[in-house]
């Protein structure tokens, strides 16, 4: 597929020279007279390469870095500037950038930065294929996307599997928190062991306390047989609690000590039992 890159420079003549010159080579090329129009174009579609003046009125090079990095952040990023000093470099490739031209420079150079960087995104690419056939993620756990948040996701998650705290996992309803629980128990040393999901929000107040500590054979009326409670089925496993902000608050408070104290105390009943 041919790549696409977007070039912004303030500049008509350097703008329309360097449209013409990569248009030459193949490339799909669009082009913003600033950093405003810029993120309209990022906003509205993908470019393989941007190429961005570093001073421009309004928005500038950093902030058209900035903003690519958020809505387009597979796009690498060169810098062209005539103000050029080491610490503007360095700023630059700190925050993302993947090169760095000082004007004057030639066409030439140009070319040849942006088809090496487009030769490294193809290796990229190609090798994480190689790592996905070698090392398939496991199936009913995948999340589906490579893009610069999607890669961040996993990689808290690989973080989070191998500690044996805690995690909380927050999100707007259906952007897939139990996906990610799911999947951070399926890298964990708990893959083995039970997962267990409940929706907070599903269950009767009156019936929350009972199901997540247990309770004992008569500790209330209809309490014909014991129950362990979902803490206790799920030890050494994992316990999923979604929607847990619609729990009650004193039910909050019994969990908290349960988190702390690392046991439950079923209804009904006079000692601790002990859950990891």
């Amino acid at each position: 597929m041919t790549a696409s890159i977007l070039v912004v420079d303030d500049l008509p003549a350097l703008r329309e020279m360097l449209n013409q010159s990569l248009a030459s080579e193949g490339y799909r090329v669009a082009t913003a007279g600033s950093g405003e129009e810029a993120v309209t174009c990022l906003e509205e579609q993908e470019f393989d390469v941007i190429v961005t003046d570093l001073v421009m009125p309004g928005l500038g090079g950093l902030d058209v870095l900035e903003k690519a990095r958020l809505l387009d952040p597979r796009a690498a990023v060169i810098l062209m500037t005539a103000y050029a000093s080491l610490d503007t470099a360095i700023a630059a490739l700190r925050r993302g950038a993947c090169d760095y031209l000082e004007k004057p420079f030639t066409v030439g150079d140009l070319k040849l930065r942006v088809r090496r960087l487009l030769q490294y995104r193809e290796m990229v690419w190609r090798e994480r294929l190689l790592q996905r056939a070698l090392h398939p993620r496991p199936s009913g756990h995948t999340l589906i996307g490579e893009s610069g948040a999607i890669r961040t996701v996993r990689d808290q998650i690989a973080r989070s599997a191998g500690t044996p705290s805690n995690v909380l996992i927050t999100g707007e309803s259906g952007v897939g928190k139990e996906l990610v629980s799911r999947a951070v128990h399926a890298a964990s040393a708990r893959r083995d062991r039970a997962f267990i999901a409940l929706n907070c929000g599903a269950i009767p107040d009156t019936l929350l306390e009972s199901q997540l500590f247990g309770h004992l054979r008569g500790a209330f009326t209809t309490a014909v047989q014991a129950n362990p409670g979902l803490f206790v089925v799920a030890n050494h496993g994992t316990l999923f609690l979604d929607e847990i902000g619609e729990l009650p608050l004193p039910l909050q408070v019994k969990l908290l000590r349960v988190i702390e104290e690392k046991h439950v105390w079923p209804v009904g009943g006079t000692r601790p039992v002990p859950v990891d």
